[in-house]
């Protein structure tokens, strides 16, 4: 069931207020500084604007104190009693905390004491108004979707009012409550804008995807002295444990009444991070604790939330509401900090064997796929010969070489998403590019990368995206697009300009047509010069811009013939882009590839090593940069 409705803005509190006259209602309502969920006595106490709450909603399932049975002498019965309570205004994080927690709950035996109450709840999500300070929900595990909730409610910009999205019978149900219309087109568009935006205002902590981190967090089990540094100050209090969403550990206690023969058994939240946890007795008065340091608590908290779940949960069993953070006494049990952390140490180990490598020494790369794009440029996709993984960023280039013909700089041409695999697109003007264009399936080349510096990843990350390429320059671009393709929900607005000067000289034709269909991407195409068959945009590339209007704050990359440059930096400018937004990808003779040569020296700048791609702010003065 999808069906959109609108409440206007004067309605809404008569319609909170009825629902709360007939439902027992919880939704969070301010304690002073803070957020809490709480049974809610009148719309006046319904905070909509909050951040985030002290403690996440999976108390009204799983609470902190739960009766499993009573018992008294040898009779006993379960304690499993829901109560009906339709839960309002959760943010989409928890939601997805919530999913998390019904599917551990509920893999292999089920535990009804937690699904009797998940079951008897209505689960309402609201938009985000204000971003926490410690939250980074804007970049973890966006590729795993809320799903677990029976409706959705928006408040607009303008006042005006709230889209509600209905997604169960159970969220239907509260219609009967209010007056509500349907959406409206323009409406919905408005409602999806405010939760496009607020993605954008969650600061991106994390410069990296989420995907890579269980395999390079597993990488570090055994690195006692990295624990014990990330754990250091540590209370071993679990307060972490506590207000996480997504911990569900617990212990069972049997509790007597007075008399001493009557009396309940209870399960309590509990905390990895505390000294006990993991203790056994061994009787006689020894005990074995099995994670008795500071460092490997806090290494199994870790391992829990990136590592250990992942495959059950899709993702990382962290959903970044910040609430750790912001909760930790020694400031420590941040996520993004350990996460970072870990991802340096990656980069500082690979940056040591680069500096023991003979840096001329290339690898053998085999190709799998070899096609005829153009008349004069033919597409390979490789593998290394060792069946080792491909690293690169985006943008970043790669020397190209056959023994006894030389060695050329090539920008990569896919993403590095698809780590085992790489494309290279070869422009057959040379003696060495002639010779490679020659190969075919099963024959070897030689590679040396990555090397240089591609687009700023973790600038473009949450913005919205302009790609304007002209001619070949659709080649290194193509990373980028398929990069931002694969992990869409990481940015904002994405839009492509491509111009050729005529339609036989269009790269990746099957790439063109999935993005002209695709709702992802925004794309608009122009050539200099038709043929009949064409019967798309004429014109140059600056053309294209009275297709599209483009926010301010957009980011945008530029890669084609240099004459291009001016022309469409001249359009960025009429339409406010600041130059600090934009990214050139500088083209120059890169014999070394490592700055070293001399070939690519531009002033103080090598265009192999500090490039090729530009803020453009940072060349637009140089001589002879464009």
């Amino acid at each position: 069931m999808m069906k959109t409705c609108f409440i206007k803005d004067q309605d809404f509190p008569v319609f909170i207020k009825n629902v709360i006259a007939s439902e027992n209602l919880i939704g969070p309502i301010a304690k002073q500084n803070k957020f809490v969920f709480d049974k809610l006595d009148n719309p006046e106490e319904l905070r909509l604007d909050y951040d985030v709450t002290i403690l996440p909603p999976k108390k009204y399932f799983f609470p902190p104190s739960q009766k499993l049975i009573e018992f008294d002498g040898e009779k006993y019965h379960d304690c499993i009693d829901p109560k009906k309570i339709i839960l309002f205004g959760v943010h989409f994080y928890d939601i997805k905390s919530l999913d998390m927690t019904d599917y551990l709950f509920t893999e292999g035996k089920t535990d009804m004491n937690y699904m009797a109450n998940r079951d008897a709840a209505t689960i309402i999500g609201s938009n985000i108004q204000n971003v926490s300070e410690r939250a980074f929900w804007g970049c973890i595990g966006r590729e795993v979707k809320p799903k677990g909730h029976d409706g959705f409610i928006t408040r607009l910009k303008d006042g005006s009012g709230y889209v509600y999205e209905i997604i169960s019978h159970k969220g239907e149900s509260l219609l009967t409550y209010g007056i509500f219309r349907d959406a409206t087109e323009d409406e919905i568009s408005a409602a999806t804008r405010v939760n496009e935006e607020i993605m954008l205002e969650c600061e991106a902590r994390l410069p990296f995807p989420t995907d890579q981190l269980a395999e390079r967090v597993r990488a570090e089990f055994n690195n006692e002295e990295l624990w014990n540094e990330l754990a250091e100050g540590c209370f071993s209090c679990g307060t972490c444990n506590t207000v996480c969403p997504t911990c569900y550990c617990f212990d069972v206690h049997d509790q007597w009444n007075l008399d001493q023969k009557s009396g309940s058994r209870n399960r309590y939240w509990d905390a990895c991070l505390t000294s006990e946890f993991a203790k056994v007795s061994l009787g006689a008065g020894s005990s074995e604790n099995f994670r008795s340091t500071r460092g490997e608590r806090f290494r199994h908290r870790i391992m829990r939330k990136a590592v250990y779940l992942n495959d059950k949960l899709g993702g990382p069993a962290c959903v970044g509401c910040g609430r750790c953070s912001t909760s930790c006494t020694a400031d420590i049990a941040d996520p993004a900090r350990v996460y970072n952390k870990i991802m340096e140490l990656e980069k500082e180990a690979e940056v040591a064997a680069q500096r023991s490598q003979n840096i001329f020494m290339p690898k053998q790369a085999m190709i799998l796929r070899a096609h005829q794009a153009t008349a004069t440029e033919r597409h390979f996709t490789l593998k290394m010969a060792d069946g080792s993984s491909v690293h690169f960023e985006p943008g970043q280039i790669l020397e190209v070489s056959l023994f006894g013909y030389g060695e050329i700089p090539i920008g990569y041409a896919s993403s590095p998403t698809r780590t085992r695999t790489f494309d290279i697109v070869v422009r057959a003007v040379g003696r060495v590019s002639k010779a490679l264009n020659k190969l075919d399936v099963g024959d070897s080349m030689f590679v040396r990368g990555p090397l240089g510096h591609g687009f700023p990843m973790e600038k473009l990350r949450s913005q919205n995206i302009l790609i304007i390429a002209g001619g070949i320059g659709l080649c290194p671009t193509r990373s980028l697009i398929q990069y931002i393709m694969d992990r869409r929900d990481e940015f904002g607005k994405f839009t492509l300009f491509y111009g050729t000067r005529s339609p036989s000289e269009r790269m990746f034709l099957d790439d063109l047509i999935d993005w002209h269909k695709s709702p992802d991407i925004d794309f608009f195409e122009t050539v200099d010069t038709a043929e009949d068959s064409w019967d798309g945009n004429i014109g140059v590339i600056t053309t294209l811009f009275e297709k599209s209007k483009l926010p301010s704050d957009t980011r945008v990359i530029i890669c084609g013939p240099p004459v291009m440059y001016k022309f469409v930096i001249r359009e960025l400018d009429k339409a406010g882009i600041p130059h600090d937004n934009i990214y050139v990808d500088l083209e120059r003779r890169m014999k070394c590839g490592i700055g070293k040569c001399g070939h690519c020296q531009i002033n103080d700048k090598y265009v192999c090593k500090d490039g090729p791609v530009f803020p453009f702010s940072e060349v637009e003065d140089l001589e002879e940069a464009l």
